[in-house]
């Protein structure tokens, strides 16, 4: 009997150490992340408002970004998710007095041209002359045209 209730002190004094030392490590841990979630919000977050505040700033990204007549465009519609916006190229820029532009009347369809505020233009960073273009073909590799009807699969140049 003695030797029963010696093992089971022994049980109920490892559990208590292992208690105390999973509320040890809870303890370091919560001081970690409490660390932690300082350091993202003091230093993470500050450098990264300062390099977009940098970057903005910056000549180049502004005049990179404004619209001119060529770009293709997405035209916001709050009826639509974003996938299903319509397309459209700026064809006229329209501007007040101090030459701040206002509108853009763009091309959305072959015969349809609509007018739209800039803050409803969100530009791809292709123009509408890059979209036109063919690819150019690579010298020394010209097309090859496969007989699919006969099923031989014959290849001829072109």
């Amino acid at each position: 009997m003695v030797q029963t209730m010696k093992k089971a002190l022994r049980r109920m004094i490892g559990r208590a150490l292992v208690d105390d030392e999973l509320l040890q490590t809870l303890l370091k841990s919560n001081k970690f992340v409490e660390r932690l979630w300082k350091v993202w919000k003091t230093e993470f977050l500050l450098a990264i408002r300062e390099r977009s505040q940098r970057q903005h700033r910056a000549s180049g990204s502004v005049s990179a970004n404004e619209p001119r007549v060529g770009h293709v465009v997405l035209i916001h519609d709050y009826s639509k998710p974003r996938a299903l916006w319509k397309l459209g190229i700026i064809a006229k820029l329209i501007e007040r007095r101090d030459g701040e532009i206002l509108f853009a009347e763009l091309q959305c369809d072959s015969q349809r041209k609509i007018s739209r505020p800039l803050n409803f233009l969100f530009p791809l960073q292709i123009a509408a002359s890059d979209a036109s273009s063919p690819e150019p073909e690579e010298p020394g590799n010209p097309e090859r045209n496969e007989d699919v009807s006969s099923g031989r699969g014959n290849r001829t140049s072109v």
